[in-house]
Parts: structure tokens; sequence; C-alpha cells
């Protein structure tokens, strides 16, 4: 069924898959929906090369950091050394805010799944620290984000939302 709603320039656009989020960027939903089928098993699929490529084309235009680590997570997943790959790696870091010796990326917008403000801070956190493990890079931001997300941790056990928690 996904591979059915892809547009001819290989993006997805945003029809509504989310309630919450809703923006003129086809990069982010592009880029959730192909590494979600790298994962499953379909990163060796003309279609999921082509979605690649349409990241890869826009995705350091993207000013939002949860949109772009959206984007280093699908790169990362199909090619991690890909120059392209680390060159958003590398902007995704320059967006870091440090403080207090953690390290956060906070979200613009509401994630895919609603979280806005601290708990959106934490989705974007923990998808830009899984891309740059993954991308073996900036491992000092990495230590950084893993710290952010453990002072993050609410009385509960969790980090405010279910995506949040997952991630």
């Amino acid at each position: 069924w996904l591979l059915a709603q892809q547009k001819s320039d290989g993006a997805w656009a945003d029809q509504a898959y989310s309630e919450h989020w809703h923006i003129d960027s086809k990069v982010p939903t592009t880029a959730y929906i192909a590494w979600a089928l790298i994962e499953a098993g379909y990163a060796d699929t003309p279609q999921v090369a082509q979605a690649i490529s349409y990241v890869r084309e826009h995705a350091l235009q993207e000013e939002d950091a949860y949109a772009l680590a959206l984007a280093a997570n699908a790169l990362s997943a199909y090619d991690p050394d890909d120059a392209t790959t680390q060159a958003v790696l590398d902007r995704l870091y320059e967006m870091r805010v440090e403080e207090d010796g953690a390290v956060y990326w906070q979200a613009g917008a509401a994630s895919f799944m609603g979280g806005a403000g601290e708990s959106g801070s934490l989705e974007t956190t923990a998808l830009a620290a899984i891309a740059l493990m993954r991308g073996h890079a900036h491992s000092d931001a990495v230590s950084g984000a893993l710290a952010y997300l453990i002072q993050g941790k609410d009385s509960w056990g969790t980090w405010r939302t279910t995506q949040a928690t997952i991630l």
C-alpha cells in the first residue's frame, strides 16, 4: 500500500497520514516512510532508491531539526557512508543545543505523533541520536543526547509520550 502511494518524483506527500503534523515539505514524510521500508527489508527496491534520491536532493534545505533527523535516519539506514548522509548528519549536528553537559535538538513543529514542546524535543533528540549513532558521526553529541534523554525521564519511568518513550 505504501509503495502504491509514492509520487512519480519518489516522494510521499503529507496526505493526512498524521492527524498532528501537516507541513508543505515532502522530505520528512518521504524520509519516515523510506526509513520504515528499509527497516522492513525493502531497501533494494527501486521505490526506496527513488525515495532516497529525493531525500538526498532536498534534505539539506530543511530548517526543522525533527524533519532533518528523520531524513538523517532514512539516509543512515540506507547508506551511512554516503557523502550526502554525512553532510546531513553534519547539518543536524550544527543544529544541536548544548546546556550543562546535555545536548538536545528543539522541535519546531509537532511530530508525526503530536509531540510538541518538551515532548517534541525528546522525540527529536532521540531521532538525532539514533541517526548519529547509525552514521558513526559526532559521538560527543550522542553522549550529550543520551544525558539529555536520561534527564528527561519522568516520574512514571517514561518520556512524556508513547513515541518519545519508544524512541
